[in-house]
């Protein structure tokens, strides 16, 4: 067998409804129930923990659904989509965000700039935010939120899902992965503060569903915000595999603790069709 031609695919979304574009990218509903009616009528989608197991079966090409940060908006319209069709996937969860209802600082950032109407603060980008030291990241996400008042419906837009919509994802098929306490830049915080974000959020998902976390994803996921120190953590703190944003597919020889994904957005069915083949 080629373990190179034995290739899987972990699809990788975020926020899914119809309002709000201006502010971040959110894919329509229509189009998501679009995407998960051709990936069952092509794919075989399987759960992101048996899709290692099941990558040299023969058949359709195997593909595991996830999705990043765990807003309200998955809970709210991509999760009954789901439970209609019965299609399992995984959703990954920042422990601390959820149990305060915090939305990811990426968000933010782009919310605060955009909210900012041409007014020249001086405040860097969020990719830029995301190459400084975490303390530096802090303080200048510090002095956006004293200078810029975002508006409520975006606040309300950014709401994260509640322990109990959760607990009741997790008994229809969803399953929920590790994605730190607080969301840092994994490889811009020390290796004592990575393992407690990477520990502390295990066992805290573990102890609201009463179920085992097996899986993790690395925040913002790109080669330089992990490395094989971080690698090694998240391995002994029992997760089973990582995922990472790195474009591709997986073939049989993939690190379990590197797993590659393929990001989602696209106007149309077309393009997202493409999107698969490709690689």
């Amino acid at each position: 067998m080629n373990a190179q031609k034995c290739k899987s695919i972990i699809l990788m979304y975020h926020k899914v409804g119809d309002g709000y574009s201006n502010y971040f990218p959110s894919l329509k509903v229509k189009l998501f129930e679009k995407q998960i009616r051709f990936l069952r009528r092509f794919y075989q989608i399987v759960s992101l923990e048996s899709l290692s197991a099941t990558a040299g079966e023969s058949g359709r090409t195997k593909i595991a659904i996830t999705f990043d940060d765990g807003y309200y908006c998955v809970y709210k319209y991509a999760y009954p989509i789901l439970k209609k069709l019965a299609i399992p996937a995984t959703v990954f969860i920042a422990a601390s965000l959820t149990e305060n209802n915090t939305p990811v600082w990426t968000d933010l950032v782009d919310c605060y700039l955009k909210e900012r109407r041409n007014k020249l603060l001086g405040f860097p980008d969020k990719n830029t935010l995301k190459t400084l030291p975490d303390a530096q990241r802090l303080e200048v996400l510090k002095k956006m939120s004293e200078k810029i008042t975002l508006p409520a419906n975006i606040q309300s837009a950014l709401q994260m899902c509640s322990w109990n919509e959760i607990r009741e994802m997790s008994k229809n098929n969803i399953t929920f992965g590790g994605h730190t306490m607080t969301h840092p830049i994994l490889s811009k915080i020390s290796l004592e503060q990575a393992k407690y974000e990477i520990q502390e959020s295990k066992k805290i998902i573990e102890s609201k569903i009463n179920k085992p976390v097996n899986t993790f994803a690395y925040p913002n996921g790109q080669p330089d915000d992990f490395n094989p120190e971080i690698k090694q953590i998240v391995k002994n703190a029992g997760y089973k595999l990582a995922c990472s944003t790195i474009f591709g597919k997986n073939d049989l020889r993939a690190d379990p603790y590197e797993l590659k994904r393929i990001y989602t957005s696209g106007n149309n069915l077309v393009k997202f069709a493409l999107r698969l083949i490709r690689n």
